[in-house]
């Protein structure tokens, strides 16, 4: 049976950064086909704490990715700036697709 205890819940965050997909996740965590399974369905459950865990992964890379190009942007570095602009202009656009998919 898969122990979702606080170590695999660090796991799943550390797999969450690197934006793993579930099939690779499963792979990496060396599951059993019936802990596969158990896994595939807290993966794909949006509310569940396996995949808060991988969403929160997920955020914690942005931020930390974010973060480094704004040091280098505040610098000057023309590059960095481009890319933080980039990288907010995609985010405010998923957001308002999301929202607007929502009403």
């Amino acid at each position: 049976m898969l122990n979702i205890d606080d170590e695999f819940l660090m796991k799943i965050v550390d797999l969450g950064q690197l934006q793993y997909p579930c099939d690779k996740c499963i792979n990496i965590l060396n599951l059993s086909a019936g802990d596969a399974k158990v896994f595939e369905v807290q993966f794909t459950n949006l509310k569940s704490e396996t995949r808060q865990a991988w969403e929160k992964g997920k955020d914690k890379a942005d931020f930390d990715i974010d973060t480094k190009l704004l040091l280098l942007a505040k610098a000057g570095d023309m590059k960095a700036i481009e890319l933080i602009e980039d990288r907010i202009y995609s985010r405010n656009r998923a957001a308002k697709a999301k929202k607007n998919a929502i009403e």
